[in-house]
């Protein structure tokens, strides 16, 4: 009877930990905008002037290459509504940002722009070789292209509260994940104007 109760009691213990590890799964994924889920509200009823405010008020990960774009008015999203996507940028000058990974997982950076209009930048190795012995190589974002955060907060939900400390200038910013073997290396960008 003893092991039945222990066995029962692991059973629970182990399906409580899956049904919290899945909800938060899911209200993460939830909230970060793609080209479907923008789809998905249109065809569901929801107003141009409603989907707009969730684009404005949304993390967003959106396809807005020329094959994207199409594929989005072939959908019947309207031009406004696809301006949006494409132009998501940030007039608040210290905005303030929820994200599953720490400052040190995830710090925001100032990128540079590169060669053609939407091509940004940022070095994240360098290094040097001698010749006749030694060489120095540093890995990760370099701390001048970091930008200072207030010291973050979790919220009820777990997630850090991310606020700089100054008011960004205008450009191009985004958070690189240098955390973990699924999401390394990415990097979710935003505009400021």
């Amino acid at each position: 009877m003893m092991v039945f109760t222990a066995r029962l009691r692991l059973t629970l213990v182990l399906a409580v930990a899956a049904l919290t590890l899945f909800s938060a799964t899911s209200l993460t994924a939830q909230d970060v905008l793609t080209n479907d889920s923008v789809i998905s509200m249109k065809k569901a009823g929801l107003s141009d002037s409603l989907i707009l405010a969730k684009i404005r008020s949304s993390a967003s990960k959106f396809d807005t290459s020329t094959k994207g774009l199409i594929a989005l008015k072939n959908a019947g999203i309207s031009d406004q509504i696809i301006e949006a996507m494409v132009g998501h940028r940030i007039t608040d000058k210290k905005p303030t940002f929820y994200s599953a990974w720490s400052v040190n997982d995830a710090p925001l950076v100032r990128l540079r722009p590169g060669k053609d209009h939407d091509d940004r930048n940022l070095k994240i190795a360098g290094g040097s070789y001698a010749p006749y012995g030694g060489s120095s190589y540093k890995y990760g974002v370099r701390s001048e292209d970091r930008i200072d955060l207030e010291p973050a907060e979790k919220d009820a939900r777990g997630y850090y509260r991310l606020t700089p400390k100054e008011p960004l200038k205008p450009g191009e910013y985004g958070f690189v994940v240098t955390y973990g073997s699924t999401g390394a290396g990415q990097v979710f960008d935003f505009g400021v104007d």
